[in-house]
C-alpha cells in the first residue's frame, strides 16, 4: 500500500523573532552590568537589527512535501508551490515544541507557529520514520 503524501506549508515564525529579540535584549542588559550603558545600547541595537534581518531573510512561506518512490522518501521544496526542487532532508532536532531539519544544507527551525499543529505532527512522524529506517539500515 503506498504511503500518503506529506505536505506542509512552513511560515516565517514570529515566536522565533520574539525569542531572538528577547535574547538580544537580555544580552544587552547583562552587558550593561559590565560596560558603559552606551555600549550596552549599541549591543542591543545590533542584536535587534541582526535578529530582524534574519527574520526578513527567511522566506514568508516554504512549501515542503514528501512523496515515496520505491518505499524511499523523496523530499521536495518550493517557495511558490509551482516549481519544486528535490532536496535532501535530514532530521537535526526532534521535539514537541521546537524541531530542526536540514534541507540540503539549509537549517530550518520548526516553531509551533510555523504551521498548523496537525501538519507539524505529520511532518515529525515522517521525519522520525525516515530517521529510524536510516538508523536500522546502517
Amino acid at each position: 500500500m503506498p504511503k500518503p503524501l506529506t505536505a506542509v506549508v512552513i511560515k516565517r515564525s514570529r515566536l522565533s523573532l520574539g525569542f531572538q529579540l528577547l535574547l538580544g535584549g537580555g544580552l544587552a542588559l547583562y552587558a550593561s552590568w559590565w560596560v558603559d550603558y552606551r555600549i550596552a545600547a549599541i549591543i542591543a541595537m545590533v542584536a535587534i537589527v541582526a535578529g530582524y534581518r534574519q527574520h526578513l531573510e527567511a522566506p514568508q512561506k516554504l512549501y515542503l512535501r514528501c512523496a515515496y518512490e520505491r518505499e524511499r522518501p523523496v523530499w521536495e521544496s518550493s517557495i511558490d508551490a509551482r516549481t519544486w526542487q528535490t532536496k535532501t532532508c535530514r532530521l537535526i532536532r526532534l521535539g514537541p515544541l521546537l524541531s530542526a531539519i536540514d534541507l540540503s544544507g539549509q537549517r530550518v527551525w520548526l516553531w509551533p507557529d510555523s504551521s498548523d499543529a496537525d501538519s507539524l505532527r505529520h511532518l515529525r512522524e515522517a521525519l522520525a520514520e525516515q530517521f529510524e529506517r536510516a538508523d536500522f539500515s546502517s
